[in-house]
C-alpha cells in the first residue's frame, strides 16, 4: 500500500536546520497547510482535504532547495500546495482501491481527490506554461503511477497468476507506484532552469522509493495479504494467490519469512537501492535530502534487522534447550 505513513526522527534535520532554517522552513509548512485548510473551506462540508500528511511529502521540495539556490521559500510555497494536495489525493485513491468497500466512504473520498486535484492543477497551470518540460515529465510519472496500479491490481483480482509476478516486476511496479513524488524535481528544475540535476535527482529519488515502499511492505504486510495486495515481500513466501490469511497461515507465514530469511532479502535490496541513490548524488555536496530522508530511512532498517537477529537467534537458543 502506497500510504507513505514514515514518521523518521526529526533528530536527524542537522543539514535541514543548517542549510534551509527550520524555524522558517516550518512556517512555510504551516503556511501550505493554511492555503490547504482554505482551499478545502471552498469545498462541501463532507469534502476533505487532510493535512496531516507525511514527513518527505511536507518537506520535499524544501529538501532539494539548497542544491537550487536561485530559488527561496517563498518561491517553491505554490508548488508545496500543490505536491501535497496532488499526493494526499494519490493516497486517499489508493486506500479506495485497495481497502474499502464502504460505498459511502469511496463516494466521499472520491469526490474529495477530484476537489484536491483539481486544486492542485489549478496552482500548477499558474506556474509552468502549458508546452514546458515540465508537463510531459509530470505525465510520464501519472503514466507511470498508473501502469503499476494497473498491473498490481490485474494480480489482486486475479486477472494475472502469481507465478508471473516476478522480483524484477514486483521492483517495477513498487518504484512507479510512487512515481508522481518525482514531480518535485521536474518543478525544481524547470523554476530553476538548471536542468544538470534532473538526471541524477530523478534517478536517486526512484532508488529511495524503491526502499521506502519496502519499508511500507514490511509493516504492512499482514494487511496487505487479508486485502489480496501482492508485493515484493509476499511474493518470496507465497507460492498461490489468494491465500486465506487465518490464525495458522500467518503463523506459518511468519516463521517462514524470518526464519528463511525472506524479510532479510528484501530490506537488502532496500538498503542496495539506498546506497545507488547516495551514489548517484555524490556529486551533489549541499543536498539536505540525503541527509535527512535516506538517512533516517537507513537507520530503520538497520534498527529492524539488528532486532530481527536479536528476536531469531533468541528463539533458536530456547528451541536448542
Amino acid at each position: 500500500m502506497n500510504n507513505f505513513n514514515f514518521t523518521e526522527n526529526h533528530n536527524n534535520n542537522t543539514d535541514l536546520i543548517a542549510k534551509a532554517n527550520l524555524l522558517q522552513a516550518q512556517e512555510t509548512i504551516e503556511n501550505v497547510d493554511k492555503i490547504i485548510c482554505g482551499l478545502g473551506n471552498q469545498w462541501p462540508n463532507d469534502i476533505e482535504f487532510p493535512i496531516n500528511f507525511v514527513f518527505l511529502e511536507r518537506f520535499g521540495p524544501l529538501l532539494f532547495l539548497d542544491v537550487f539556490p536561485s530559488l527561496t521559500l517563498e518561491t517553491i510555497r505554490p508548488i508545496m500546495v500543490a505536491e501535497k494536495l496532488l499526493g494526499t489525493s494519490l493516497v486517499m485513491c489508493d486506500w479506495i482501491t485497495d481497502r474499502t468497500n464502504d460505498a459511502f466512504l469511496a463516494t466521499k473520498y472520491g469526490l474529495s481527490i477530484q476537489a484536491m486535484q483539481l486544486e492542485g492543477y489549478h496552482i500548477l497551470y499558474s506556474i509552468f506554461p502549458p508546452n514546458s518540460k515540465f508537463w510531459q515529465r509530470f505525465r510520464n510519472y501519472y503514466q507511470e503511477y498508473m501502469d503499476a496500479c494497473i498491473k498490481e491490481q490485474k494480480f489482486a483480482s486475479g486477472e494475472l497468476p502469481f507465478s508471473e509476478y516476478t522480483e524484477e516486476l514486483a521492483i517495477e511496479i513498487t518504484a512507479n507506484k510512487s512515481a508522481p513524488i518525482k514531480s518535485n524535481i521536474a518543478a525544481l528544475v524547470e523554476l530553476s532552469g538548471d536542468e544538470s540535476l534532473f538526471e541524477p535527482l530523478t534517478a536517486a529519488v526512484k532508488q529511495y522509493l524503491i526502499a521506502r515502499q519496502i519499508w511500507d511492505d514490511i509493516q504492512d504486510w499482514k494487511e496487505d495479504l487479508q486485502f489480496g495486495i501482492p508485493s515484493l515481500l509476499l511474493s518470496r513466501i507465497i507460492q498461490e494467490w489468494p491465500i486465506k490469511p487465518d490464525e495458522i497461515n500467518l503463523k506459518n507465514l511468519t516463521k517462514k519469512m524470518y526464519y528463511g530469511g525472506h524479510i532479510n532479502y528484501v530490506i537488502e535490496i532496500a538498503c542496495q537501492s539506498l546506497e545507488l541513490a547516495k551514489e548517484l548524488t555524490k556529486d551533489i555536496p549541499e543536498l539536505a535530502w540525503r541527509s535527512v530522508a535516506i538517512s533516517a530511512l537507513e537507520s530503520n532498517f538497520k534498527s529492524l534487522s539488528q532486532d530481527i537477529e536479536k528476536i531469531c537467534n533468541k528463539n533458536l537458543e530456547s528451541l536448542q534447550k
